[in-house]
């Protein structure tokens, strides 16, 4: 497997050896739900709480109708909540 930023590599090979970013996210929130995940601006959730958030984004993003294959922008400062944004598309 070539490193993602390798030329030859177009995005077809996954560093995690086809694991899902989010399912990783469920894992550890699992292994070690009380470790702090984020932290940004005096602010910090731990790996449930950010696991949590995201499913609430999750929720909410399929009651609005998105499915696979759905084309989604999200345009947010980095921040905790464009963490939760990004984890909570990835779980809908």
């Amino acid at each position: 497997m070539k490193p993602v930023n390798q030329p030859g590599n177009h995005g077809n090979e996954s560093p995690l050896g086809g694991v899902c970013v989010h399912h990783l996210l469920e894992s550890r929130a699992r292994i070690t739900p009380d470790v702090p995940a984020v932290e940004a601006a005096g602010y910090r959730l731990s790996y449930r709480e950010l696991n949590a958030s995201a499913n609430r984004f999750a929720r909410v993003l399929l009651r609005q109708g998105i499915q696979q294959g759905s084309r989604v922008g999200i345009s947010l400062p980095r921040s905790i909540d464009g963490i939760v944004a990004i984890y909570g598309l990835l779980k809908a």
